[in-house]
């Protein structure tokens, strides 16, 4: 008996001390910044589209299709070459020709500062999506994930930027 009541008291502290626990992740999970879609720009109550493709290794392009006085031009970068296209005009440039606050220079910051996540913090979960903040040349910016880290949306309020995803 005593036998008995020896090996239930050690099947109850197992089962109490296994018991099931949630648990937390305090670490930002790798977002996938590799996109290949289009999107639909808002800048400064403007509307743009434009399909956008961005390599992890940090090649991007950006083609617009919208405004017509846009469709067809195509901003790219790789590192530091930088290069704008149209038909049969090509710009080559091995500084970064864009304006400071251009949609180019404000994305081309925050894919290199969203790459590593220890420069976001969550902001806010939604069921099925987590809010990042993170910060680019002083400027605040939300990113919008899945839960798989494919990016939704971003937006810099002080610049009056969004970018939906497609």
């Amino acid at each position: 008996m005593k036998n008995f009541l020896k090996i239930c008291a050690c099947c109850m502290c197992i089962f109490v001390f296994s018991g099931c626990k949630k648990i937390l992740n305090n670490e930002t999970p790798a977002l996938n910044t590799e996109i290949n879609g289009n999107a639909v720009i808002d800048y400064n109550g403007e509307k743009y589209e434009a399909k956008i493709v961005r390599l992890p290794e940090g090649t991007a392009n950006i083609t617009f299709t919208s405004p017509e006085n846009l469709a067809d031009v195509v901003f790219s970068w790789n590192g530091e070459k930088f290069e704008i296209t149209r038909k049969n005009l090509v710009g080559t440039f091995t500084q970064n020709p864009f304006a400071k606050n251009s949609i180019f220079s404000v994305l081309k910051g925050i894919f290199e500062t969203a790459g590593d996540t220890k420069n976001l913090k969550i902001s806010e979960s939604k069921e099925g999506e987590t809010v990042y903040e993170g910060n680019y040349e002083g400027k605040k910016f939300l990113l919008t994930a899945d839960n798989s880290g494919k990016i939704l949306m971003i937006e810099v309020p002080d610049e009056n930027l969004s970018i939906r995803f497609e």
